[in-house]
C-alpha cells in the first residue's frame, strides 16, 4: 500500500526567462499490507524526469498512462515538465534553452524542493517522440547527472530532411511517407538541420560520452507500425557500432499512448 502526493508546481525559470509548470508524483510513504514500512521516510528518492511529445504538455503522462500507479509500485518520484514544442534543445538567442532547463535548472530546483537522491544511478530521464529525443539529448549532455535514459518512439529524423520541388525541406513519415511538417518548424526549435549545434546533435553527444567513458544506460522502444521505426533502428545501430550497450525493443504498436504506457 503506497501513499503518494501528486502536485502541480509553478515557478519562474531563470533559464527560460518565463513562468513554467510541471507535475510531480512524490512518494510520501510506502507500507506493506501488514502496515510495515518498505521505505524509510528519511531516505532520498529515486527520480524519473519524464518528457512529453510535440503538441503536448506537462499533463499528458498523468492523463493518458498509468504512470501514477507505476510510481507507487516502484516508489519513485516522477517530474513531468512542459517542453512546449522545442524538442528539449538549446537556442540561445530565443531564451529557449530547454535542454539546459531540464538537465540543470529543473534537476536543481526539484532537488531543493523534494528529498530526491543526487546519485547518478538514482536519476533517470525518459520521454516519448519529441520527449524521447529530449531524453537522449539531456541524458547524453549530462551523463554525470543521469544514469539511465528511456527513449520511446523517439523523434530521431532530424538528420534526414528531403527537399520538395519548391526548395522547401520537409520532414516525412519514414523514407517514402507523406510529409508531416516543414523543416522550418523543427529549425525554429533545434537550429539549422544542415549544421546542428553540437549540443543538439545526439550522434556527436554519443561520441563525446563514449570518449569519456560515461555513457548512461539506454533503453529504446519503438512500435513496428511506428513511422519513426527506421530512424530508431538507425540510432540503435550507431550505438552498437560505438560499443554502447543499448537495450532495444521492437514490439507491436504504432505512435500511440497504448504503446508508450506499456514501454514505461
Amino acid at each position: 500500500m503506497s501513499f503518494m502526493a501528486t502536485m502541480e508546481v509553478h515557478f519562474f525559470s531563470e533559464t527560460l526567462k518565463r513562468n513554467v509548470t510541471f507535475n510531480a508524483i512524490i512518494p510520501v510513504d510506502k507500507r506493506s499490507i501488514d502496515g510495515n514500512k518498505v521505505r524509510e521516510p528519511d531516505s532520498p528518492m529515486k527520480t524519473l524526469y519524464l518528457l512529453h511529445g510535440v503538441y503536448g504538455d506537462y499533463t499528458e503522462w498523468l492523463n493518458f498512462t498509468r504512470v501514477a500507479l507505476w510510481a507507487q509500485d516502484m516508489n519513485v518520484a516522477v517530474i513531468m515538465p512542459s517542453g512546449e514544442n522545442k524538442f528539449y534543445c538549446d537556442i540561445e538567442d530565443a531564451n529557449d534553452n530547454f535542454g539546459k532547463f531540464v538537465g540543470e535548472e529543473l534537476v536543481s530546483f526539484t532537488r531543493s524542493l523534494f528529498h530526491l537522491s543526487t546519485a547518478r544511478e538514482d536519476t533517470y530521464v525518459a520521454g516519448l517522440s519529441m520527449g524521447g529525443l529530449g531524453a537522449l539529448l539531456t541524458g547524453l549532455r549530462y551523463p554525470n547527472t543521469f544514469g539511465y535514459i528511456g527513449a520511446f518512439s523517439s523523434a530521431l529524423m532530424l538528420d534526414n530532411t528531403p527537399v520538395d520541388d519548391k526548395g522547401t525541406q520537409l520532414i516525412h513519415r519514414g523514407s517514402t511517407g507523406e510529409p508531416i511538417s516543414r523543416a522550418e518548424f523543427y529549425e525554429s526549435s533545434v537550429g539549422s538541420l544542415e549544421n546542428l549545434d553540437p549540443r543538439n546533435d545526439i550522434y556527436k553527444l554519443v561520441d563525446t560520452c563514449v570518449a569519456a567513458g560515461n555513457t548512461p544506460k539506454i533503453y529504446q522502444a519503438v512500435g513496428t507500425s511506428d513511422f519513426l521505426l527506421l530512424c530508431n533502428r538507425k540510432f540503435k545501430d550507431y550505438l552498437e557500432s560505438k560499443g554502447v550497450a543499448v537495450q532495444y525493443e521492437e514490439s507491436e504498436g504504432a505512435h500511440e499512448w497504448n504503446f508508450w504506457d506499456q514501454a514505461l
